[in-house]
């Protein structure tokens, strides 16, 4: 393995140096280099390159230096490794072929999802005599699956094709945010559903839900739904590797307060 140069070592501290304030838990690795297992073969060649620089990142590659949170050293340590070690070539390009196919497939459901989610809300709030209980759970059903559809499925789509995140990091949050709020949104108001249901099969004779608890329901469900998805807004980021051959890979996803996933217990509360 080749040593890095003196200018190398020099730019990576300075990225690094700018993405600590942002860093708070480990990064995936996609390089060849395990930061861990390799921190003092890392303090052998920052020593021989630069005492300046050794001096900046002693408290990061010191094993016995206690100063940095473990979880926080891990991730700058990782960050650093693949500045310094990046990989040859970058890794989950699709062919054009299935690229192709992909795009058919995903191309069709979507059309599916958008034009048959926005023909249910017309026919129910362009025709009066079908403003029901049950079809304005329905409307709100369809209204959370059209902005899947629109707002998170498009962009997935084209991240999984290109294995890159090109829309930033805003979007990055608001795709994540969007993404747990809808499906909420859809699960809560398929409860709300059965519960009409329910009433109206058990017990027909008692009083139906009226228009305006319906409606109450209804924002109380985005309320409660939007609260669930409060995580993606605070631990959702992007992240870029740069590989050998000046190609870069941008990632979207969430980096909890413990790790990453599958790493992170929080990720499955």
């Amino acid at each position: 393995m080749e040593e890095p140069s003196t200018d190398l070592w020099l730019n990576c501290t300075v990225r690094l140096m700018e993405a600590d304030a942002e860093l708070e838990a480990p990064l995936p690795r996609f390089g060849v280099f395990d930061p861990m297992e390799n921190s003092s073969y890392l303090l052998r060649t920052l020593n021989a390159s630069s005492q300046v620089l050794m001096a900046i990142l002693s408290p990061l590659l010191d094993d016995e230096d206690n100063s940095l949170h473990p979880v926080r050293k891990k991730a700058l340590l990782q960050f650093m490794s693949d500045c310094l070690y990046p990989a040859q070539q970058r890794p989950f390009a699709l062919p054009w072929w299935q690229k192709t196919a992909w795009s058919v497939v995903f191309g069709a459901m979507l059309l599916v999802a958008v034009g048959g989610n926005t023909i249910v809300m017309w026919i129910v709030l362009a025709h009066r005599r079908m403003r029901s209980v049950t079809n304005y759970f329905l409307v709100n059903l369809s209204v959370s699956d059209l902005l899947m559809a629109l707002l998170n499925c498009i962009f997935n789509f084209i991240y999984m094709i290109d294995s890159d995140w090109p829309f930033g990091a805003t979007y990055c949050t608001v795709n994540n945010f969007v993404a747990n709020v809808t499906v909420a949104a859809s699960v809560f108001t398929l409860v709300a559903i059965s519960f009409d249901r329910y009433v109206a099969i058990v017990k027909p004779l008692k009083r139906r839900m009226r228009k305006r608890w319906a409606l109450f329901t209804v924002l109380s469900i985005w309320f409660l739904s939007s609260l669930l998805a409060l995580p993606p807004l605070l631990y959702s980021t992007v992240y870029t590797t740069r590989y050998s051959n000046d190609e870069t890979r941008t990632l979207c996803y969430l980096v909890w307060p413990d790790g990453v996933s599958p790493r992170s217990r929080l990720d499955y509360v």
